[in-house]
């Protein structure tokens, strides 16, 4: 029995560690295939599943809710805030210079802002030219679109 303890504290110590890089390269905002690969190489694996990533990703969300949950809102705001100064200033940038990967960065932030408030990310359509109008579609959320620029602006406080 002392060895199937020891083997079990070994592989929970094991999964802590892993769970910690997941952890710090989420927060650094690696993406999930960036992650699994820099897990295996970091831990030296044959092979590291998404699934697998998906429970170490709860586990961590189920730590920091029981464990933290004040510096996990703190950390959330501080995101939040990041993101939506980001979305502004390249709404700003976008309505001064007409160049479309402004906006695109604007759009980008968004999908940021939805995925860190639990909102799946929204397929959205964007069809950018100087020539063509700018069409933005959503799938049905619950959701109902701007219809005009001008209500966009209002939305977004942003001024004309």
């Amino acid at each position: 029995m002392p060895r199937k303890r020891e083997s079990l504290k070994q592989h929970q110590e094991v999964m802590k560690a892993r769970q910690s890089v997941v952890a710090e390269l989420l927060m650094k905002g690696h993406r999930r295939t960036e992650i699994m690969q820099m897990v295996k190489e970091r831990f030296n694996l044959a092979t590291y599943s998404s699934v697998t990533l998906m429970r170490d990703m709860h586990a961590i969300v189920d730590e920091l809710n029981e464990v933290r949950p004040n510096q996990t809102e703190q950390w959330l705001n501080i995101q939040l805030g990041r993101y939506t100064f980001l979305y502004k200033k390249a709404l700003e940038q976008w309505e001064e210079s007409g160049e479309k990967e402004y906006f695109a960065a604007a759009i980008k932030a968004l999908e940021r802002i939805d995925k860190l408030l639990g909102l799946e990310r929204l397929n959205v359509n964007v069809a950018a030219d100087f020539k063509a109008d700018i069409t933005i579609s959503h799938v049905v959320s619950g959701h109902v679109p701007a219809s005009s620029e001008a209500e966009i602006r209002q939305l977004e406080g942003i001024a004309e």
